[in-house]
């Protein structure tokens, strides 16, 4: 009995021998020889060709075509131009987007390579300038304070002078000129004091001892540059005003004498302030002279001057004073009340004068210390701005400046992105089936702008029933015909999916299946999407040592399988025991003997 796996047929492999035998009585057999047979198991199926998939494109987002570069039954590659949208506002993002990376590049670059030596050359003339300056504010604010201190010294001396006339009033004319002198060579030595004074503060300025000669080298040319006559004369009335001070020590013992010599001395001084006045008005300021320096400068000759004039006018009074004395031959009693009330008025207004000069002093000492502060903070900031700029980059500001370079190139491959989104171009290769729009026009995004045919139809899709699904697997090896050509075209295809979810189709259960082939193995024969094929798949197969056509096979009534065995041309009924079981023959394991010959229908048959 013929045992069928499914409706079909199946190849078997051996050697058929057909005869006809004609019996007496006018019958007629056909005969088998028994032989080893390759027995197999066929599956057969129908299946249809797939279609090509066909890709519907789109924008991500909406505009107005500007370009479009195929048309419907192009074909085309992976890669190739289709559709452009209008891109020059995307392409003024990446210009921007672009100018913005090169500009973070640069800042980094700038930071990784530091200082320059024209920018530390510059910061560091700042720090020299600044160090400079601060040596010229502590010259001057040193001299400034010396100078209001002998100020109150001078001022202190006048006040103890008239306190002590006031209270020592004589009442003798030789007393009172005594007294007069007394107080006139006072006055005459505070006098001198600023004369010595403003010596120093012309040594300071011309450099002419060695005390003060290289403080002025940086400035020296530009002391009196505008007109070099007036430095020329200061100097020589700077030797001869010293020469007098030296002069006038070995008349201290005389007082008279003191104050007659005092008198032509504190006329050149007056003389000399003025000549230094007219160098400093021709003196030209630079960054190592400034302004304020030179202006510090004149302020302190001024008051050496003023208080020079006074002190000569003093020693002029008092010299009138006791000429007026040595002419009257003695004093009145009213002279003396008169001098004594001018004695007291001398104690006021020296008192005043005292405490000006107190006050001025306390106010030279905190203007100076302020600007010793300004001009100490001015090179602090500058020498920290040249460490700051001449050190090497710290890693936090490193680490700032690279996440400020990826930032921006992030964003200009986002605004690439957004360019790129723009155009279309093909994803596979395939046949353009058809385009949607035409140039100028605006599409919304997600509209279908252009459909591509991807590929040749080159895989059959087939439905495996319950029971055959066992047999397949993936690569598995298969042949078919298709219904529209010759059965002599027979394709070879291999399984490449197979759906893990099931179909029910009528209460069968399927399993969908792809095969791929070579749509061209033919050349003169082309298939197409729809096409009806028919799969023969080889599920399994053995080799029979001796194997019948199932025809050649019965069963008795007791189930015993008997052959028909030809023995000197008369047929005799046999029993044997099967094995596997093919698609058209059945195995014979034993009762059977190679070469022996059976009849091909032992239906036929009757004992």
């Amino acid at each position: 009995m013929k045992k069928k796996i499914i409706i079909g047929s199946s190849i078997a492999v051996g050697v058929i021998t057909l005869a006809i035998i004609f019996w007496p009585r006018g019958s007629s057999f056909e005969y088998f020889e028994a032989n080893p047979l390759t027995l197999k198991r066929t599956i057969t199926v129908s299946g249809s060709v797939k279609s090509p998939e066909e890709i519907d494109l789109a924008f991500k987002s909406s505009g107005r075509i500007e370009e479009i570069g195929v048309k419907a039954g192009d074909s085309v590659k992976v890669g190739d131009f289709l559709v452009k949208l209008e891109t020059k506002e995307a392409e003024n993002a990446i210009a921007k987007a672009r100018a913005s990376v090169y500009e973070a590049q640069a800042r980094l670059n700038q930071l990784q390579a530091g200082i320059t030596i024209e920018e530390h050359a510059f910061l560091q003339s700042k720090v020299d300038s600044a160090s400079r300056n601060l040596g010229d504010v502590k010259q001057t604010t040193s001299y400034q304070i010396r100078t209001a201190e002998r100020a109150v010294e001078s001022a202190q001396t006048s006040y103890d002078n008239a306190i002590r006339s006031y209270e020592e009033g004589q009442t003798l004319s030789g007393q009172v000129a005594t007294q007069t002198l007394s107080g006139g060579a006072l006055t005459a030595k505070s006098a001198i004091a600023s004369v010595e004074s403003l010596l120093e503060q012309t040594d300071v300025i011309l450099g002419i001892t060695s005390r003060y000669e290289a403080y002025n080298d940086v400035y020296e040319n530009l002391i009196s540059a505008l007109d070099p006559s007036y430095k020329t004369s200061a100097k020589s009335l700077f030797y001869a005003v010293k020469s007098d001070v030296e002069k006038i020590s070995i008349h201290e013992s005389d007082n008279l004498e003191y104050i007659n010599a005092s008198q032509p001395l504190l006329n050149k001084a007056s003389t000399l302030a003025d000549t230094m006045i007219n160098v400093l008005n021709k003196t030209v300021p630079s960054i190592d002279l400034s302004q304020d320096t030179i202006n510090g400068w004149q302020n302190n000759i001024i008051t050496n001057k003023t208080s020079i004039i006074s002190g000569r006018n003093s020693v002029e009074s008092v010299l009138q004073q006791i000429q007026n004395v040595a002419t009257s031959g003695g004093t009145t009693v009213t002279g003396l009340s008169n001098s004594l009330s001018q004695l007291e008025n001398t104690v006021n207004s020296t008192k005043s004068a005292l405490d000006k000069a107190k006050t001025d002093l306390a106010l030279t000492r905190s203007q100076a210390n302020a600007q010793i502060t300004q001009s100490e903070n001015s090179l602090t900031l500058a020498q920290r701005e040249l460490e700051n700029k001449a050190a090497p980059p710290r890693e936090v500001d490193l680490q700032i400046y690279r996440a400020l370079s990826s930032q921006a190139n992030s964003r200009l491959n986002e605004t690439i992105i957004l360019r790129d989104n723009l155009i279309l171009t093909a994803p596979v290769d395939g046949i353009i089936g058809k385009t949607n729009f035409k140039k100028g026009e605006t599409v919304n995004m997600g509209q279908t702008v252009v459909a591509i045919i991807s590929g040749e139809p080159n895989e059959v899709e087939v439905n495996f029933p319950e029971t055959d699904i066992v047999y397949i697997q993936e690569e598995k090896l298969l042949t078919f015909t298709f219904d529209g050509f010759s059965d002599e075209y027979v394709y070879e295809g291999s399984v490449t999916s197979i759906e893990p979810a099931h179909t029910e189709i009528q209460g069968v259960i399927y399993y969908k299946s792809d095969i791929s082939f070579n749509p061209n193995q033919y050349e003169n024969i082309q298939p197409r999407s729809g096409m009806t094929v028919n799969i023969d798949v080889i599920a399994d197969q053995k080799d029979a040592q001796i194997a019948v056509p199932y025809s050649a096979v019965k069963e008795d009534k007791f189930g015993n399988r008997q052959v028909a065995v030809v023995s000197n041309e008369r047929p005799k009924l046999v029993k044997v025991t099967t094995g596997y079981e093919g698609d058209d023959n059945i195995e014979i394991t034993s009762g059977l003997t190679a070469g022996e010959t059976v009849l091909l229908d032992v239906q036929q048959f009757e004992e």
